[in-house]
């Protein structure tokens, strides 16, 4: 079985043949860190699913079971659930069509905005999202109706990025929105 990262949670691949549950027929259990990549890759599922299948009649339900999670397994749910909103919010729609999931989005950028570790998160919440494309910031910015601190805030998390690509639209977004303020200067 190979395994796809997608940060903390670990995809399971199928790798043709016979899966590696089968293949050893030991009572001895699995080692510890086979058990925690199991338990990252249902705990990852189930963010996921919970964030496709949220909708206005399931909203209250789903947003507490997900809590839960984050309130059982801590920082990296939290940032697998972040990565899962950015990644299927559709940000050139203006996130009509996601509203839930932009409810969601807005309160958990606003949970975690007064943390100290802001950037962090929302750095290792993008690090390896695929839909990061040009003008992501200004997008995201205005589809979830950020202020101008947090669009700033993103922008300088993105910029410690050490993914090429992402770093750069961080570059350009800080000096897009930091140029009115410059020129304003007497």
């Amino acid at each position: 079985v190979s395994r796809q990262s997608t940060g903390l949670f670990t995809m399971p691949q199928a790798s043709g043949g016979v899966p590696a549950s089968r293949k050893s027929k030991s009572a001895s259990p699995p080692p510890l860190h086979t058990s925690l990549n199991g338990l990252c890759y249902l705990v990852g599922s189930q963010i996921r699913f919970l964030v496709s299948n949220l909708n206005k009649k399931n909203f209250k339900n789903t947003v507490g079971e997900i809590r839960h999670l984050i309130q059982l397994y801590g920082n990296e749910a939290h940032i697998y659930l972040l990565r899962c909103l950015v990644e299927q919010v559709d940000l050139r729609s203006q996130g009509q069509k996601d509203q839930p999931k932009v409810q969601l989005l807005n309160s958990e950028l606003a949970n975690i905005s007064e943390k100290p570790n802001f950037i962090t998160i929302i750095l290792q919440s993008l690090q390896s999202v695929s839909t990061i494309g040009e003008d992501f910031v200004s997008h995201f910015s205005k589809v979830l109706k950020l202020s101008f601190l947090q669009e700033l805030l993103i922008s300088v998390a993105m910029a410690h990025s050490s993914d090429s690509h992402i770093k750069s639209e961080g570059k350009v977004s800080i000096r897009f929105s930091l140029n009115p303020l410059i020129l304003c200067r007497p």
